[in-house]
């Protein structure tokens, strides 16, 4: 779930952006970006940024990390409003 879903805010295109980078994030690395309980997911979905795709594998192009980031990013990096503005 996006960060806007967990807090049961209104939802735009920032939540479909942030499923897609978290299962590339996912598919990239071969690893969940948050895991652990229930409640530790949805805090590192809600406060933390996941760690970075290239520190779990090798040749990511640099532009294929920035685009999974910008999509899972939190506060006002998250701030973009459609896939066009990553």
């Amino acid at each position: 779930m996006s960060p806007e879903q967990l807090r049961g805010v209104d939802i735009d295109a920032r939540s479909d952006i942030f499923a897609s980078a978290y299962c590339s994030n996912e598919m990239i690395t071969g690893r969940v970006p948050f895991d652990g309980t229930t409640p530790e997911i949805i805090a590192g979905i809600l406060s933390k940024n996941p760690a970075p795709p290239s520190r779990y594998t090798n040749d990511l192009p640099e532009e294929l990390e920035r685009i999974v980031m910008k999509g899972a990013a939190q506060g006002q990096a998250r701030a973009v409003s459609d896939d066009g503005a990553i």
